[in-house]
């Protein structure tokens, strides 16, 4: 079905697609991590580090009539965030940031804790790890729940 297909459809026919099963899966970085600049409510910039995942597959602990229920979840891309504050404001709060980065791309993602975090970067796609699959209450609505990335963890 396109698009243009639905050009007749009422709009409160639409309605919000269910989240992911909650548990642990298997993830891949699919795309070479997104360095972007940010500015926090606060005015602090610093810069942020996407990587853009994609579902393998879910691992034992994940509900198998929530999956049937829920669909295909290796067509799901979820993005891992790291923000990492600008250091010659706040030393403290860019450390925590780079040691998050480092904790995944190192541990999680297995790559030497003796490259450089450029080479982290260059060859962080194509590198699969477990992840857990948690909900996220919306800030202006928490009974609106987003699927999120949370703790992740070698593959095994």
């Amino acid at each position: 079905m396109r698009f243009t297909d639905a050009l007749d459809r009422a709009a409160e026919e639409i309605k919000r697609p269910s989240n992911m099963p909650i548990g642990h899966y298997i993830w891949q970085v699919i795309k070479h991590p997104e360095v972007t600049t940010f500015k926090d409510q606060d005015g602090n910039e610093g810069d942020r580090i996407d990587f853009v995942c994609q579902c393998v597959s879910p691992t034992d602990d994940v509900d198998p009539d929530e999956l049937s229920a829920y669909g295909d979840v290796t067509k799901v891309q979820l993005r891992k965030t790291f923000f990492v504050s600008d250091g010659a404001v706040d030393k403290v709060a860019y450390e925590k940031g780079m040691y998050r980065f480092k904790q995944f791309a190192c541990v999680a993602l297995g790559q030497p804790e003796t490259s450089t975090v450029s080479e982290l970067l260059a060859n962080a796609q194509g590198c699969r790890f477990l992840g857990e699959l948690t909900l996220r209450p919306d800030k202006e609505n928490p009974e609106v729940m987003y699927d999120n990335l949370g703790a992740t963890a070698p593959e095994a």
